[in-house]
């Protein structure tokens, strides 16, 4: 932790400062691990001499229980309520015994205290010694692998790790979940309460799209914001009271809230699954009766088992998946991968766009980005792919799509409108204060995004379904980014005789493109420094 110093400018104080914030708060994750790990040997030692006593016969009482004592005695040490100190006991076991591997990921500042804490409760379902600790050894590599994410994020990865090692978790864990489902109310203080409903996750998603779709119906004069429309509109719903627009003027409103108009929006409704093809197979199929029990049979009963992915929620398990797909009102389309394959050249990603407009992706390349990258792909937004953006990370050119960035997979992600719309338009007038991204596919074959603040911050992620999509591990796309030449912008001053002359947006969009491309280039020098004497990110 280096405090930076002021004789250095604006920029570069900027970035010291984040790097001393980002320090520090490595720094909570290494004094957390710290902590649980004096918690747990205070437990060794006091339980055993508590023991010890009860079998000497000196402290034979059963009024109070010893376990109970100690977790008082924690909960007095950092005067925190009893259910508190509880979750830094079942922590600190975690930490010691459960999920050593992913603890020593919060010692080193890989992964924060909450994230911890969100992993040690999702993997507690899982009660098999020999099955934990392969749960604990994949969620230390797909964290430690996984880059710069969020807790959101680390909560989809110990779920998938988990339905992927015990299939069974999944089913224990939605039993024991049943008595959860409830609708419930909280006085929220200030006039205001609140109504929570607990069902199944594609029932609650599909709730809240028929509220978003019906609030969507209101002009573009309604005051309201999405939110406080959204609310309207399920109060509306759950009272069976007509939903009206607010603007306040009948004359000029032009709100679609009729029935049918209502009904169609709806009916257009879709949330999306993604699994392998193998999960949806029928037994038949996936386990011959006279395979061996650890044979190829064996095999294709664990590819039936691979957990998928539902948009919005994260991974659900396979029986799940089946359980969706069996719905009255589920369509199930097959994603061909080999639509992608250059037939000329194997293993390389070929046709991605469509035909009549490079500047579209396929149906398929359209599906599969979204799917692969799960949310919006700047490092803490929790926005579903699908309702996301699909942006040309190097700029696509439409006066002359040969010279822009290809409609590919090595060229493409989500991003939500908001985060979409601060890359395209940041930095208009110097390009230095915009944001700058990449994608790249490391030498694994594995699809990386990173995002550069204009202050010089930044984060690299791993796309979070490539475990999703095996296929594509060892895929090469024959695009090739033009690399930083003598004529391009110099990143470090923002200036080059190859500047566009004249004035105009063109001209200014054109220096913006340049410059990113610097950037980019720059960055991606680095990179392959850093993975030539470190390995992969996050280094």
């Amino acid at each position: 932790m280096v405090v930076p110093g002021h004789e250095a400018g604006v920029d570069a104080q900027c970035r010291g400062w984040m790097a001393y914030a980002v320090a520090a708060h490595r720094g909570q994750s290494f004094l957390y691990f710290a902590q649980l790990q004096a918690i747990a040997e205070f437990l060794d030692l006091a339980l055993a001499e508590v023991g010890a006593q009860v079998q000497a016969g000196v402290a034979e009482r059963d009024l109070l229980d010893p376990w109970t004592i100690t977790v008082e005695e924690v909960a007095i040490g950092f005067a925190v309520p009893t259910g508190r100190a509880r979750a830094l006991v079942a922590e600190a076991m975690a930490a010691v015994d459960r999920l050593p591997g992913t603890a020593v990921l919060l010692r080193d500042g890989v992964i924060d205290p909450d994230m911890f804490t969100t992993v040690v409760d999702r993997t507690d379902i899982v009660d098999d010694p020999a099955i934990l600790a392969v749960v604990d050894a994949d969620l230390a590599s797909a964290l430690g692998r996984a880059g710069h994410v969020s807790v959101r994020a680390a909560r989809r990865i110990a779920d998938r790790v988990v339905a992927g090692r015990d299939v069974d978790a999944d089913r224990r864990r939605r039993e024991k979940n049943r008595s959860r489902m409830n609708v419930v109310h909280r006085d929220r203080g200030d006039g205001l309460g609140g109504v929570t409903i607990t069902a199944d996750a594609e029932e609650s998603r599909l709730a809240l799209e028929a509220v978003t779709a019906l609030a969507k119906g209101c002009c573009p004069n309604d005051p309201r914001t999405p939110g406080q429309r959204r609310s309207a509109a399920a109060i509306a719903c759950l009272r069976r009271i007509p939903f009206t627009c607010a603007c306040g003027d009948a004359a000029t409103c032009t709100a679609t809230l009729s029935a049918e108009e209502i009904s169609q929006r709806q009916a257009r409704i879709v949330i999306h699954a993604v699994c392998q093809k193998s999960v949806l197979e029928t037994d038949d199929a996936t386990e011959p009766d006279d395979a061996p029990e650890d044979g190829a049979g064996s095999v294709r009963r664990r590819d039936r088992d691979v957990p998928g992915y539902l948009d919005g929620h994260g991974p659900v398990s396979a029986e799940e998946i089946r359980r969706l797909a069996g719905r009255p009102d589920a369509v199930v389309r097959d994603l061909d991968l080999a639509e992608l394959f250059d037939p000329a050249h194997e293993g390389v990603i070929g046709r991605t766009w469509q035909d009549a407009d490079p500047y579209r992706p396929t149906a398929t390349v359209d599906a599969l980005v979204r799917a692969l990258f799960g949310t919006c792909t700047v490092p803490g937004c929790e926005r579903a792919a699908w309702n996301c953006q699909l942006d040309h990370v190097e700029e696509f050119d439409q006066i002359c799509p040969a010279s822009g960035g290809p409609t590919c997979l090595c060229n493409l992600d989500p991003k939500c409108l908001k985060h979409h719309q601060i890359k395209t338009h940041l930095g208009a007038l110097r390009p230095q204060d915009g944001w700058v991204d990449d994608l790249w596919i490391d030498d694994d074959g594995q699809f990386w995004t990173s995002i550069t603040t204009g202050h010089g911050v930044t984060a690299a992620t791993r796309a979070e379904n490539q475990w999703l999509f095996p296929q594509l591990t060892g895929l090469r796309c024959r695009h090739r980014r033009p690399e930083h030449t003598a004529g391009d912008l110099d990143p470090s001053t923002g200036s080059d005789d190859s500047r566009p002359r004249g004035g105009g947006l063109q001209a200014a969009t054109a220096y913006k493109h340049a410059w990113r491309r610097s950037v980019r280039a720059r960055h991606r020098a680095l990179r392959e420094q850093a993975e030539h004497d470190a390995g992969p990110p996050p280094f």
